[in-house]
Formats: C-alpha cells, sequence, structure tokens
C-alpha cells in the first residue's frame, strides 16, 4: 500500500462505479450485461485483495532482508570453519557438497556431532558481529537482529543441500 495510496483510492471508486453500474443495468433488465460487469468488480476486489497480501509478504521479507545479507556475507567463511572442524579441506566440501551431501551429512560420516558443528558455526559468526560493531561497520541494533536469527541460520546451513533452494522456490 504506502506509496500506492491514492491509486488503491482509485481502485476502490472503479470498483464502487462497476457495482452502481452492474446495478442499474440490472434495474433496467440487462441482465447479462450487469451481471458480467458485477462479475468484473468482484474479480477487482478478489485481485486487490491477492496483491495485499502479496505486497505484505513482499514487505515481511525485505523487513528481514539486511539481516538476511549479513548472514549471506558471512556463509562462505562459515563452510570454512565447518570444513576445519570436520578435518576436510574446503575443495573436499565443496566437491562433496556439489554431489549432493549437506555438511550435516559430513560431519556425521565424520563421527563429528551436528550440533558441534552448528556451535562452531554460531560462535564464529557472533565473534565476526563483534569486530564488525566495534569497526563501526555494522550497528549494535543490526547485529542483535542478527544474533537473534543466528541460531536458525546456522542449523539451515549445515543442513542445506545442493538444490534446497530451487525446490523451495518451486523450480525443483
Amino acid at each position: 500500500m504506502g506509496t500506492n495510496r491514492p491509486l488503491w483510492g482509485l481502485q476502490w471508486v472503479m470498483i464502487a462505479l462497476g457495482l452502481a453500474i452492474a446495478a442499474a443495468l440490472l434495474l433496467r433488465g440487462s441482465y447479462l450485461l450487469g451481471l458480467l460487469i458485477a462479475a468484473l468488480a468482484v474479480a477487482r476486489v478478489v485481485y486487490m485483495f491477492g496483491m495485499t497480501r502479496r505486497r505484505r509478504s513482499r514487505r515481511d521479507s525485505f523487513d528481514a532482508g539486511p539481516v538476511r545479507g549479513v548472514l549471506r556475507g558471512f556463509a562462505r567463511s562459515e563452510l570454512i570453519v565447518a570444513a576445519r572442524i570436520i578435518s576436510l579441506g574446503p575443495a573436499q566440501v565443496r566437491r562433496s557438497f556439489d554431489e549432493g551431501r549437506s555438511l550435516a551429512e559430513l560431519a556425521t560420516g565424520a563421527g563429528v556431532p551436528v550440533e558441534r558443528m552448528v556451535d562452531a558455526v554460531i560462535r564464529d559468526t557472533s565473534a565476526k558481529l563483534d569486530r564488525e560493531v566495534a569497526e563501526a561497520r555494522l550497528t549494535q541494533a543490526r547485529a542483535q537482529q542478527v544474533r537473534a536469527r543466528l541460531p536458525l541460520w546456522a542449523n539451515g546451513l549445515v543442513h542445506f543441500h545442493k538444490g534446497d533452494l530451487q525446490r523451495v522456490r518451486g523450480w525443483g
């Protein structure tokens, strides 16, 4: 809504006008045209509510955007941290990931508890956040927002499989 508020009101005026014309046509006996215009007005209402819901969900995802962007910037270095925990080189981890294995599966195969890997990723990312705040590249408020999402993000990073994102978006 926000910036499109004038257009939003205009759309409601057009819907009301369409329903008024449909009612007038129905009263005059022009049933086919009146029903058609009324159906189009109702379809427009349904469309507008659908757009409102879509706009709201998109806004909610943008609200998480800066946090997601900060965490995305840490992902590559955290993969290296995870690789060290399971005593594999980054190239081996990347090759295994390309073959469809997650870090959690690699850890299990190496006899390393998955929780240990998740905790290490959280600790390392938290330390990096502290450095970012100390060097004034990140505000304390943003760092707190990132820390709030950190356990979920670290768990997702460790359990992520190649192709998960495409499946979530419906491409897989």
